[in-house]
């Protein structure tokens, strides 16, 4: 057999046309509804088996995004999507052919089959024989065999129909179902109960909700081993915190694992990302510390989020689980917390102990059933902020990069900077998403400021109608968009977020016109941010066109205005950190421990003891481990959330995985 047929006997390879004709076949009227139709159909060209119709549904992710585009954009009409999609549509999808193991079946017991069984196998009997006499036959062998009570109930039924009423009454009373201490659990977290709210639920359902000791025999296993806690720090080991999710995640996939053939040589790979931020303006308790210099206004929290557990399979990667939620904090686990405040030297210090930690990992051997699985950790340094990474090259000047060594004053003169040596050393570190959608966003809003006087630096004589402009534009986008943009916060920060950059670029006509900043520099911006947050695999090479053109849009429309250093990395240096990546860019976010910082205050406000400093750190340390917990993650039922297709240009910058 050549090494084509072997393929396609482990493949499937089903083009896109008639994937879409199942689409337009469906009698249904939804988008949803008729893809699903699709999803069927695919499963029955490859046998797949229900339980893993989640992974099928990844799959046919990147088609569906592809598709959903291309209809929008001919208008629904199904002649117009093939008359000018006629090349895509030649395509092909290639799809994982599932062995189905038909071992056959022997015969079952009596009261093992089913109820057409049983009507099959007794058919005869009930043909000869009358009611009276099946009843008197079964009374006396129930007898017989030592279970009176049954017989001399199926007698008084017999004699006495108002006794068979009133047990046929009984046996229908409504049967209230207890759910499992598990199941109480995740219902705790989702809906954020405390020890005593969940008491007093149960004491109306005691017939629904399990006793709350049951509750914390199971919190007990969301527990990895050896926690150290202190007044001031809460920490774990990065190899019982790995050993802990792996065990997890392994046995949350059991029926996964039952599919593949996985051996005793075949390596599962769990990858991992990691990074640690600092966070102020905590709410100050009164108790006293043992340390003159510690402070609970700061907290530095380190912590890891599992990405994909997957392993090698003749030369091509299976995997077996795929965090849904990337940039979620319902899978960031903490390694520890710190009453401390961040610095340089807490950075550095931080980063060489859990990289020295991370060097010294071992494999997780876990054992499920009769098989031993042994899973190897790939840690990743991605989820960081510019002000870490800054600390961590021992870059001085904010308006430096930290990659070339370039300064404010050569970021325009891209010759200059296309030729400038990278320090590979901190490619690694990753793009920031997160970050980039909020300091682009204040970068186009500082460009608008200035956009009067066309001059970098503010003096004297121009900073009152800079002024003016920036409460023309505050206004602007406060009437328009409901936006409040680069108002302080008290304590700490400005209302500038995500939320706020995100909705800045996906209005960028809007957004162009309070600005007036050229929009189709706002919207190329916007592309390349939808490109880098997607969790797709990007083609790096028209990526790197795509940003050099943008670069170069820049420099020519405002020479003036330097570009900042984050700018500046996403331009020129994006494509090749895109390139080195082991996962797609998107994967990588630091988004989870920024929200992990908003967990970190209410648990401590709500779910903790206040009785001791320690005790303090134990419960929100705990609290973060049961909110992180894989199995309980993946109970949640995750919401379902309308997302806006992504434009071409980012379709076109896309792989196919």
């Amino acid at each position: 057999m050549s090494s084509e047929d072997q393929d396609m006997s482990k493949n499937v390879i089903i083009s896109r046309k008639t994937l879409v004709e199942v689409f337009f076949k469906s009698k249904y009227k939804s988008f949803d509804s008729k893809f699903k139709e699709i999803i069927d159909f695919v499963a029955s060209q490859t046998n797949c088996p229900t339980q893993s119709r989640t992974d099928l549904t990844l799959q046919l992710r990147n088609f569906k995004r592809q598709f959903n585009t291309k209809w929008l954009l001919h208008g629904k009409h199904r002649e117009r999507l093939f008359a000018n999609e006629k090349t895509w549509l030649d395509g092909s999808c290639k799809f994982t052919r599932f062995v189905v193991i038909n071992s056959g079946r022997p015969t079952s017991n009596f009261s093992d089959s089913s109820e057409n069984s049983k009507r099959r196998k007794t058919s005869s009997l009930r043909a000869e024989m009358d009611a009276d006499f099946l009843t008197y036959a079964a009374q006396m062998k129930l007898r017989s065999s030592g279970r009176t009570t049954e017989a001399q109930v199926i007698k008084k039924m017999s004699v006495c129909p108002k006794y068979a009423k009133d047990c046929f009454d009984i046996s229908t009373e409504i049967k209230v179902k207890k759910i499992s201490p598990r199941e109480a659990l995740s219902l705790l977290i989702e809906a954020q109960l405390s020890r005593k709210q969940y008491e007093i639920i149960r004491n109306y359902a005691k017939d629904i909700f399990p006793s709350y000791k049951l509750v914390q025999a199971e919190k007990a296993l969301c527990y990895p081993k050896d926690v150290q806690v202190t007044e001031t720090e809460a920490v774990v080991p990065l190899q019982s915190l790995l050993d802990h999710t792996a065990t997890r995640l392994i046995h949350s996939q059991k029926s996964v694992l039952l599919t593949q053939s996985i051996s005793s040589s075949d390596k599962i790979v769990l990858h991992t990302k990691w990074g640690f931020d600092g966070s102020s303006s905590h709410t100050q308790y009164k108790q006293k510390f043992i340390s003159e210099t510690a402070d609970d206004k700061y907290m530095f929290l380190s912590s890891l989020v599992p990405l994909r557990l997957s392993y090698e399979k003749n030369d091509s990667t299976v995997v077996l689980w795929q965090n849904p939620k990337p940039s979620s904090s319902r899978f960031c686990r903490p390694i520890s917390l710190q009453y401390r405040k961040e610095t340089d030297e807490l950075v550095k210090a931080k980063k060489q102990d859990i990289d020295q930690q991370v060097e010294n990992l071992s494999p997780t051997k876990i054992k499920v059933n009769e098989n031993v699985y042994e899973v190897v950790h790939k840690a990743i340094f991605t989820m960081v902020d510019g002000k870490l990474c800054n600390a961590l090259s021992d870059t001085k000047s904010t308006l430096k990069c930290y990659l070339c060594n370039a300064t404010s004053k050569e970021f325009n003169n891209l010759n200059t900077v296309l030729q400038k040596p990278v320090k590979n050393d901190f490619i690694s570190f990753g793009l920031s998403v997160l970050h980039c959608w909020i300091r682009l966003f204040e970068f186009f809003l500082h460009l608008s400021y200035k956009l009067p006087i066309q001059e970098w630096r503010v003096n004297k004589e121009n900073k009152e109608t800079v002024e003016q402009n920036k409460k023309r534009i505050q206004t602007e986008f406060r009437k328009q968009l409901s936006l409040i943009v680069d108002k302080p916060k008290p304590g700490f920060g400005n209302s500038n977020d995500g939320n706020v950059a995100r909705i800045f670029f996906q209005n960028f006509e809007k957004s162009a016109a309070i600005t007036q900043i050229d929009s189709q520099l706002i919207k190329r911006f916007y592309i390349i941010l939808q490109t880098i947050s997607s969790g797709f695999k990007i083609n790096s090479h028209k990526f790197q066109t795509f940003c050099h053109e943008t670069a170069s849009l820049y420099v020519s429309l405002y020479p003036w205005m330097p570009m900042t250093p984050t700018v500046h990395k996403l331009l020129i240096h994006g494509p090749e950190i895109v390139t080195q990546a082991l996962l797609p860019i998107g994967q990588l976010s630091e988004e989870a421990q920024e929200s992990r910082n908003k967990d970190f205050k209410t648990y401590r406000e709500r779910f903790s003891r206040k009785t001791s400093r320690t005790e303090n750190l134990i419960d929100i340390m705990n609290r973060l481990f049961i909110s992180s917990d894989p199995i309980l993650s993946l109970m949640r039922k995750v919401p379902k959330m309308k997302r806006k297709p992504f434009d071409p240009e980012v379709i076109e910058m896309l792989e196919e995985e």
